[in-house]
């Protein structure tokens, strides 16, 4: 996949304008505050249907105006295909060759991509819940399918939720809810570990080129369930419908589901130490940045390339792994945006085909 035009109305502080962006390589530079970040989540916006930053997407646009659009001239698989998200008045619009889309997946198919910003961090540091989000977000770009089975169980989840918080519980609605959670709880536990066993080696390799000699590695901690590795996902649903049973009693008297892939985590360990404890910031990033890379070559060998996008690239990485991550950018197979204050940061860059996109007051200076 490669985005060959961008163009942005309304958005953020940047000035209306089409970018021609043909190049492997898009180096977004200029002073903090100048609005590299927000060219940059435009890309994200157009290739997620997300932004990297606020989920408001009224935030998204410029201040004063009710409606913005985003249209990219992307080469895909598919062949070349002009792709529009509008925004007006709190209902988006999606648009294929000039054509209305309401099927996520034909959008998804032609356009993804795998962001990393300093905020990812948390990832490592952070509540489990924003590594819950990197696992689905990985499993999401792997299949696309398994943002509705996490739909479907939050939506039963909620339901269970606000029934436990009932005088008088209904037990057989209960049951109903127990059963339905199982079953899709099941489907996003499997597809979580489907993903991180696929990311595993991956990831060790990309941290060690980024980081030297740190052994890292990648579990998923099932709630409720040991060894859930080894299973399908039907053995999977009778332990989890099994566990999810066994905790009712304590479920109703603390009116909380104590059960199923909401609370589970990703245990990111470092030299055999749980990385939420031990790593400095710049080992946080250099673990996320592996993680994020082994993501993209996992696309990659699966004959799907999504963008790769890096804000800040060079911030709280010290020289010796921002160089090895640079000349790991050079071998990536598919097109990298990044955004950065200097591009000399990003070393010489004489031998690479990219492109630089200078920003200053919202303007983009080709």
């Amino acid at each position: 996949m490669r985005l060959t035009e961008l163009s942005v109305t309304n958005w953020r502080n940047l000035h209306d304008t089409v970018v021609e962006c043909d190049a492997p390589l898009v180096v977004v530079h200029g002073d903090n505050g100048q609005g590299k970040t927000n060219l940059l989540e435009a890309v994200h916006v157009l290739s997620t249907l997300k932004s990297f930053r606020e989920s408001r997407t009224r935030r998204w646009l410029k201040h004063g105006e009710a409606a913005s659009g985003l249209r990219g001239r992307v080469h895909s698989p598919l062949g070349v295909r002009q792709m529009s998200w509008k925004w007006r008045d709190g209902v988006r619009r999606l648009e294929m060759d000039g054509a209305s889309l309401t099927d996520l997946s034909s959008w998804f198919e032609t356009i993804r991509g795998i962001v990393f910003c300093p905020e990812d961090g948390a990832i490592v540091r952070g509540e489990p819940e924003r590594r819950r989000r990197f696992m689905d977000r990985a499993a999401f770009t792997a299949h696309p399918g398994h943002l509705s089975s996490v739909m479907e169980y939050r939506k039963v989840l909620g339901h269970k939720r606000a029934l436990l918080q009932h005088h008088h519980i209904d037990m057989s609605q209960l049951d109903a809810f127990d059963v339905a959670l199982a079953h899709y709880g099941a489907v996003v536990i499997e597809r979580r570990i489907s993903v991180i066993s696929n990311l595993r080696p991956i990831f060790s390799t990309m941290h060690r080129e980024i980081a030297g000699e740190e052994e890292v590695n990648i579990t998923v901690r099932v709630s409720g369930i040991d060894s859930a590795e080894s299973m399908d996902v039907s053995e999977i649903e009778s332990l989890l419908f099994e566990a999810i049973t066994g905790k009712r009693t304590h479920e109703i008297e603390r009116k909380q589901v104590l059960i199923g892939p909401h609370r589970d985590d990703l245990h990111i360990k470092m030299d055999g130490h749980l990385a939420r404890n031990f790593a400095s910031q710049g080992q946080a990033r250099s673990i996320v940045l592996g993680l994020k890379l082994a993501e993209f070559n996992a696309a990659k060998n699966r004959g799907d390339v999504p963008l790769f996008l890096l804000d800040d690239l060079t911030s709280e990485l010290d020289m010796g792994r921002r160089g090895r991550l640079v000349e790991l950018l050079r071998t990536l197979d598919g097109q990298v945006w990044v955004t950065t204050t200097d591009p000399k940061y990003l070393g010489n860059l004489d031998d690479i085909d990219h492109l630089n996109l200078y920003v200053r007051d919202g303007q983009i200076i080709c």
